[in-house]
């Protein structure tokens, strides 16, 4: 029997991967945060995390800030310039643009990074996994990421 219509969600320090999650496919990426939220705001208490605006909502980052998660949701970058009336208020939002500008250009660097690892992650494996129950699947899926972590491992290892 093949199972078809779940996803696997994992977190990154952008080198190793962790399996956090199997869910069906049509749940939305923050329902599975919320559901994951103890564990979460547990294993990353006073830590910041980098993900996609579809993760977020206001209300559920102001409950992740409460518990000392501070997300940051990747956006697009806007090259647009305001029009500003007076010299000093061109200025300050010049320095709050150039800011901005820099701190996405990190992220997208950052999230460049840890799209890559998944994309390895894939090559590593077929296209198709054929487990009987989902537990099959998960122990599945968990070998993988241990044996990509490992690969992963004996490559920093050789380069030091």
């Amino acid at each position: 029997m093949w199972y078809y219509g779940y996803k696997a969600t994992y977190i990154t320090d952008g080198l190793y991967l962790m399996l956090i999650s199997i869910n069906p496919a049509n749940q939305h990426d923050l329902d599975i945060l919320k559901e994951n939220f103890r564990g979460f705001v547990r294993e990353f208490m006073n830590c910041s995390i980098i993900g996609d605006k579809g993760y977020i909502d206001k209300g559920f980052e102001n409950l992740l800030r409460q518990g000392k998660v501070y997300f940051e949701a990747i956006k697009e970058i806007r090259q647009t310039l305001r029009v500003c009336y007076s010299l000093a208020t061109a200025s300050e939002n010049m320095i709050k643009s150039f800011i901005e500008r820099t701190k996405y250009k990190i992220l997208n660097k950052l999230r460049k990074s840890i799209e890559t690892n998944f994309s390895k992650l894939v090559a590593m494996f077929s296209k198709h996994i054929h487990a009987v129950s989902k537990k099959g699947l998960s122990v599945k899926l968990l070998l993988f990421t241990i044996a990509y972590n490992l690969k992963v491992l004996d490559e920093v290892n050789s380069i030091k």
